[in-house]
């Protein structure tokens, strides 16, 4: 079992920082930021805020664990975040580079928390309980 973690990415202006997948059959698909936790790690949150600045380019605060999902064989965990400074898309993680084991197109992109609902946004599960009670997280009603 891998264990992996993930990112719910806050701005300070309500939005949410996912990224955009879209694979070589055309399917296109939303991701919470995150990925695989090495050995170098000190722990899970220090695995997330190193993801967030290989992927999304932006250094985090992890404000608290949300859920926990079980994946094929990944465990993974899903974090409250927010962002502390960097420009989002200057990662320098290996989705970046040219030879890498990546199919299809990977994007950082920025929406309103209301653009997620009718989004492909994976793992479902996570985002519909996230919808649910995304008014604790945000510091006005959306």
């Amino acid at each position: 079992m891998k264990t992996r973690v993930r990112a719910i990415l806050l701005d300070s202006k309500n939005n949410i920082i996912i990224i955009r997948r879209k694979k070589p059959n055309n399917l296109v698909y939303w991701v919470f930021p995150g990925g695989g936790v090495e050995k170098s790690d000190d722990s899970l949150e220090e695995a997330l805020k190193r993801e967030c600045l290989e992927e999304v380019g932006v250094l985090v605060s992890v404000d608290k664990l949300f859920m926990e999902y079980n994946f094929n064989a990944n465990k993974e965990y899903f974090y409250i975040c927010n962002i502390i400074s960097g420009i989002i898309g200057t990662g320098n993680g290996p989705e970046y580079k040219k030879d890498n084991d990546y199919v299809g197109t990977f994007k950082v992109e920025k929406y309103n928390i209301s653009d997620i609902e009718k989004m492909n946004l994976k793992p479902e599960k996570i985002k519909n309980e996230f919808l649910l009670c995304k008014n604790h997280f945000f510091s006005s009603p959306q």
